[in-house]
């Protein structure tokens, strides 16, 4: 009996990918949780930014509180 169609995929060529260039890094307290993992912060030089976590930290269930 033939088999049916499908089941072959090509592989393609994965390479792992450098750090990003256009990722920016503060020093900064938490004021507010919000949801989806996003945070209302303040940075040293007083700027109020809206961040989220990296990858890693939602991947090992990190927890933030406000002052951290």
């Amino acid at each position: 009996m033939a088999r049916r169609g499908g089941g072959r995929r090509r592989r393609r060529n994965w390479a792992p990918k450098g750090p990003k260039e256009d990722k920016l890094e503060f020093q900064a307290v938490v004021d507010e949780a919000l949801p989806n993992t996003m945070f209302r912060v303040t940075a040293e030089n007083g700027l109020k930014i809206l961040a989220t976590i990296s990858g890693r930290m939602r991947r090992f269930y990190i927890r933030i509180l406000p002052g951290d």
